[in-house]
């Protein structure tokens, strides 16, 4: 989801996709084929939210989420350094969904490259600085 609307980074979007959609023909085919002999059987690459996640990715490429890219801004200080925010949509969906089992543990920036400033020095504590 993070990665979909960002031109630089679709092949990682795609490859997601595709392990996921992997993740749930392995599960399918174990079910299949172990289920006659064991009734109740559930495959190990059947997640708890591999559905809901699949399901949330057809229902994003129906109707994406818009992405404008802003600008990099100047930095006014130099030992504070500003991150780019995702788009609040996409935020609302990581806080409320409940495929994602722990969203405290997502990112809270965006991931495009183009965003991100550019560090020319490297910052060192005073410590690490001799």
């Amino acid at each position: 989801m993070l990665t979909s609307s960002v031109a630089a980074l679709q092949s990682e979007a795609a490859t997601t996709k595709q392990f996921l959609m992997e993740l749930q023909m392995f599960a399918q085919r174990g079910e299949l084929t172990r289920g006659p002999l064991e009734p109740g059987f559930t495959s190990v690459f059947k997640a708890c939210n591999l559905q809901g996640a699949l399901s949330l990715l057809e229902e994003l490429s129906l109707s994406p989420i818009p992405y404008q890219e802003a600008p990099n801004e100047p930095r006014t200080c130099r030992r504070v350094r500003k991150h780019p925010l995702m788009p609040p949509q996409l935020a609302w969906l990581f806080a409320t969904r409940p495929v994602f089992l722990y969203p405290e543990l997502l990112p809270h920036v965006s991931l495009d490259p183009a965003l991100h400033s550019t560090r020319s020095v490297s910052m060192f504590t005073a410590g690490e600085d001799w």
